[in-house]
C-alpha cells in the first residue's frame, strides 16, 4: 500500500455496494403491497423532524426548550414510461394518500442495501450483510405532483411530494 499513487494507505474494502441489487418495498394500509418494481422509480426521500425552540429567562444563564408537534415530509422521483407499471401516472399511491378527507394512508417501507453477488451467494469481507431498514410512515398525504421533459432525452419524469404525521423505524 505504501506505493500508492495518491499516497494513501487504505486496507481493501469491507464491502462492495451495487444499486443493481438494492431493493425499496412498499406495502399501503389500504390496499396490500404494491408492485413497484418496473415503476422506474428514481429517487426518494423522507425527512421527520419537529421544530424546537430555546427560551431563556432574564437574568439566569438557564436554558429551557420547547417542543413543537412533529411532521414528516418526502418525494418520489420516476419516470413515466412503457414498463409494465410505469403508467400509473398519478397513482404511485393509494386513492387515500390523494384525497385528504380520507385521513391519509399507512405505508410501510422497506429498503434493501444492494451488494454485489457472485452466482447467488452475497460478495463480502466477512459476512452476509443482511441489515434492512424498515419505515412506517402513518397519515401520508400527496401534497403536489409535478411532471418534467427534457429535450435532450425525452422522458416524462414525475415528482411526487408528500406529507406524514408520524414515523417509526420498524426493523
Amino acid at each position: 500500500m505504501a506505493n500508492d499513487i495518491f499516497g494513501y494507505d487504505r486496507p481493501a474494502p469491507q464491502a462492495v455496494f451495487s444499486s443493481d441489487m438494492a431493493r425499496m418495498t412498499v406495502s399501503s394500509g389500504s390496499g396490500g403491497d404494491m408492485n413497484i418494481e418496473n415503476c422506474l422509480v428514481q429517487n426518494w426521500n423522507v425527512t421527520y423532524r419537529h421544530d424546537v425552540q430555546e427560551i431563556y429567562e432574564i437574568g439566569s444563564s438557564q436554558l429551557y426548550w420547547v417542543k413543537g408537534h412533529p411532521i414528516g415530509e418526502g418525494s418520489l422521483g420516476r419516470i413515466v414510461g412503457s414498463a409494465p407499471n410505469a403508467t400509473k401516472a398519478l397513482r404511485f399511491f393509494s386513492d387515500n394518500a390523494y384525497n385528504m378527507c380520507n385521513g391519509g394512508d399507512t405505508y410501510d417501507i422497506t429498503l434493501i442495501p444492494g451488494l454485489c453477488r457472485s452466482g447467488s451467494n452475497l460478495i463480502t469481507d466477512s459476512q452476509q450483510v443482511t441489515d434492512t431498514v424498515t419505515l412506517k410512515l402513518t397519515g401520508c398525504v400527496v401534497t403536489s405532483i409535478g411532471f418534467t421533459i427534457n429535450a435532450q432525452d425525452v422522458k416524462i419524469s414525475e415528482e411526487l411530494r408528500f406529507r406524514f404525521g408520524s414515523l417509526e423505524l420498524t426493523s
